[in-house]
């Protein structure tokens, strides 16, 4: 994976109850390679995405528009995605306090970058 375009930035907003959180937004264009055959694909994940941290440091974070989504493979098992891939629409994945992902509900899978270079 090589950024082709990056032209995001992120601001921080925080509440006076300890909530935190980052929007990102603005450009984000990656390329994808298969090493073995050369073939390469680009996609726009251009966003945006909020994060939100509580004070207990669980997170929320939402994705709106177009988003690359990176998992292990026993998360995407887990949540029946690809483990790489482009998506659009909202979709939002939880995270505990000690950072385990604990649910995610996902949007529109535009693009399986795994088989997409297979």
């Amino acid at each position: 994976m090589n950024p082709v375009a990056d032209k995001s930035f992120t601001k921080e907003f925080k509440t006076k109850e300890g909530t935190t959180a980052f929007l990102t937004t603005g450009t984000f264009k990656v390329s994808f390679t298969n090493v073995d055959t050369g073939k390469t694909i680009t996609g726009n994940a251009t966003g945006p995405a909020t994060m939100t941290v509580f004070p207990d440091h669980s997170a929320t974070l939402t994705f709106h528009g177009v988003s690359l989504i990176i998992f292990t493979p026993d998360a995407a098992a887990l949540f029946g995605t690809p483990t790489v891939f482009l998506e659009s629409g909202r979709s939002t994945a939880s995270f505990a306090p000690d950072g385990d992902l604990t649910s995610f509900s996902k949007g529109h899978i535009r693009l399986d970058v795994c088989a997409a270079l297979s």
